[in-house]
């Protein structure tokens, strides 16, 4: 949740939500992005009303699991009318600050409901894959720094 509606702002704050979209799908995390459902359309369909995107949103947010609101959702009147529809709906909002939490917190909604579904002992199977794939991305995060130092060096010899 974030501003999407200031005009000379709009580039900036669909990046900053892709940015976040990113991390959410990297972190195995299911999200829907207003920003990037409904890019350029202020452009495309200028003839739909904030209130449009607004309603739009907000149907889809009775599916979800959880909010996250990204910097700056203060200053946006949608990031807060979101917030606060979740807060009635019991659904749990989480501030970028928080964002470890979520991580943490999805893990375990989606060990719970993956037991209901799968049972125990193809849950662990599937974790232990999960846990193999998160060791794979630490090896590549620390072979990326590995490589952006010994650029950095090389560029400064």
């Amino acid at each position: 949740a974030h501003d999407y509606s200031v005009s000379t702002e709009i580039g900036k704050n669909i990046m900053e939500a892709r940015r976040w979209a990113i991390m959410l799908a990297e972190d195995g995390i299911p999200f829907f992005c207003p920003h990037l459902n409904s890019q350029n359309f202020e452009v495309f369909a200028p003839l739909a009303s904030p209130a449009f995107w607004l309603a739009m949103d907000l149907t889809l947010l009775c599916k979800a699991r959880a909010v996250l609101l990204i910097p700056n959702w203060r200053d946006s009147e949608g990031a807060r009318a979101e917030k606060d529809f979740a807060l009635r709906k019991a659904i749990p909002v989480y501030t970028h600050e928080m964002y470890g939490k979520l991580v943490e917190d999805f893990s375990g909604w989606l060990n719970q409901e993956l037991r209901a579904i799968l049972g125990a002992d193809n849950v662990a199977a599937i974790q232990q894959a999960a846990d193999r794939g998160m060791r794979l991305k630490a090896s590549q995060l620390a072979h990326e720094e590995a490589l952006t130092d010994a650029v950095h060096s090389w560029q400064q010899a």
